[in-house]
């Protein structure tokens, strides 16, 4: 396995909502496309190109956490689910109700969507002029130009196994393999060296990659982290929260 670079090809920044989702009209409303990567570079018996995506949601708390009566397996409480085409595009394997942006529209979610948004939108215009990622608080305090000389990371992980101890970690949100017991483990007794989502036939989710999404988005996630499941090809997508 081989670290996916923009340099040799493997990763492609800020990729277009039309390269990166099945129904763009729907998903770049509520779905932020930040990098695409090369599944070959992490796993060579794998192919095509999977967009690594973040939701403008939530304000507060986790995404999907007030639309219970649409969840299914593959979109509930702090996880999103997709199929991946053949084309590298994302099919949202839920109801777009899942997003309270469709689901219950307010004022106050307008106006997160709107700081979130403008965020997105300058750190890809930055990126796309300079070939570089900006953390967006850190012009608060530095000038570009130095800024330039030391971007952010496009990925901080890759491939397995996932990265150790997050909160994510616990089998209440989603169906887990690799889960061990133990206080050593903090996660209220819950953790392990090698955690994977798994699907409903028990087949497991390899660990793809993480970005920080906070350096994407105004309010992203510390970590964005995303599986696959190469036989069905199901992507899933969780989020760290310090």
């Amino acid at each position: 396995m081989s670290w996916p670079t923009v340099e040799d090809g493997t990763l492609r920044p800020f990729p277009s909502a039309d390269e990166s989702f099945v129904d763009p009209r729907f998903a770049e409303r509520v779905l932020a496309p930040l990098v695409a990567v090369d599944l070959a570079a992490i796993n060579p018996q794998w192919s095509g190109w999977l967009p690594i995506v973040a939701p403008y949601e939530p304000a507060e708390g986790y995404v999907g956490e007030r639309t219970t009566g649409v969840h299914s397996y593959f979109a509930r409480t702090n996880w999103l689910g997709f199929e991946l085409t053949p084309d590298g595009r994302l099919d949202f394997k839920g109801d777009w109700s899942f997003f309270e942006h469709y689901a219950h529209p307010s004022r106050s979610l307008a106006a997160h969507y709107e700081d979130q948004l403008a965020g997105f939108t300058q750190t890809r215009a930055l990126a796309r002029e300079h070939g570089a990622l900006i953390h967006l608080q850190d012009l608060e305090y530095y000038p570009l130009e130095q800024l330039l000389t030391r971007p952010q990371d496009w990925l901080v992980d890759v491939a397995d196994p996932q990265p150790y101890g997050a909160n994510w970690q616990h089998p209440r949100l989603f169906e887990l393999g690799g889960i061990e017991h133990g206080e050593e483990y903090g996660l209220s007794g819950v953790g392990g060296t090698d955690v994977h989502p798994l699907m409903p036939n028990g087949d497991r989710f390899h660990f793809v990659a993480s970005v920080v999404g906070a350096h994407y988005l105004p309010r992203g996630a510390n970590e964005v982290l995303v599986f696959f499941e190469p036989t069905s090809r199901t992507v899933l997508v969780t989020f760290d929260y310090d």
